[in-house]
């Protein structure tokens, strides 16, 4: 595999310094990145329209946008490791732009973090809806997009789905990924039949909601926030989104998946290689069947292979 293939696309509102991006805010840059095998980063800073040039040339677009506490160099490495395993599980004939986008956290895991890095979220909301739009103003591109938010990602991305203009681009948005899901469960009742599967959307793909049993960074955002429940807290999810059965599938991650190496993750587990497999197997169309998915509880519900 040549160096090329394995580049990712970045559009970021990180301010660019000497050699890396910081945790400030600059102006919407673009170009692609890569990850060695001794985890270095190494950067190809392109223009926008540069940018969209070389993403026309792939027949879909799977774009990933980050959480709290994450700088762009560390979520952009985990990423890395998910597009790894991603490829991995794509067939040759499968052409997709994977793209890292990335907005202003602190990069700091503190309780009084929280409320800056879900601003500085908020705020990214037009810069992200700028980076749809440019993947989509070709119109003989009508291939899908596909988005995956983790944590706090998941918010920007709704919030985006709620309040910004997407108009026609909303019918090219294929499935929709929430990795630990940090969503308040009441925007969901209030908006999401408005805007996903059904309204505005042409052949719709799924949404999918994977979380983790005990996920203790989603019970820091449920304090910090006041309570509001999140879609990503499994208990509150297999009890009260019965509603949803027919728009999320719910898959459960085991602690054997979602711990990771340090044995305590537990809510940053996308990268992990059975999660990036089932992802691109959702991307390929494969049934749940297909997927090897148990079925847990009722409604829509299921759990990776794996052991708690």
């Amino acid at each position: 595999t040549n160096s090329q293939h394995m580049s990712i696309f970045y559009a970021t509102i990180c301010q660019w310094t000497k050699n890396s991006f910081s945790t400030n805010k600059g102006g919407l840059s673009f170009g692609t990145y890569s990850v060695d095998n001794q985890n270095q980063i190494s950067y190809n800073h392109c223009t926008k329209e540069g940018f969209v040039k070389q993403i026309y040339k792939y027949d879909q677009v799977f774009l990933f946008v980050h959480g709290f506490a994450s700088s762009f160099e560390s979520a952009g490495r985990k990423y890395a490791q998910f597009v790894k395993h991603a490829r991995q599980a794509l067939n040759e004939s499968t052409s997709i732009a994977f793209v890292f986008f990335s907005w202003n956290s602190l990069n700091q895991a503190r309780f009084f973090s929280y409320k800056n890095d879900e601003n500085s979220a908020f705020e990214a909301r037009k810069e992200f809806t700028e980076v749809i739009r440019l993947i989509h103003e070709n119109e003989k591109f009508y291939k899908k997009v596909h988005i995956m938010a983790h944590s706090l990602g998941s918010r920007l991305l709704w919030r985006t789905f709620k309040t910004e203009y997407l108009g026609p681009f909303l019918k090219k948005i294929g499935n929709i990924f929430f990795m630990s899901g940090d969503v308040r469960l009441n925007e969901v009742l209030e908006h999401f039949e408005k805007r996903v599967p059904g309204n505005g959307f042409s052949d719709p793909g799924q949404v999918y909601s994977y979380f983790c049993q005990e996920d203790v960074a989603l019970q820091f955002s449920y304090f910090s926030c006041l309570g509001y429940v999140r879609i990503g807290a499994a208990s509150t999810v297999l009890n009260k989104l019965d509603p949803f059965d027919q728009m999320i599938v719910n898959i459960r991650v085991p602690l054997s998946i979602a711990n990771g190496e340090d044995k305590k993750n537990r809510h940053t587990f996308f990268h992990a290689e059975v999660v990036a497999k089932d992802v691109m197997s959702a991307v390929l169309g494969k049934s749940l069947e297909e997927r090897g998915l148990t079925k847990i509880e009722t409604g829509r519900y299921f759990s990776l292979p794996g052991h708690d």
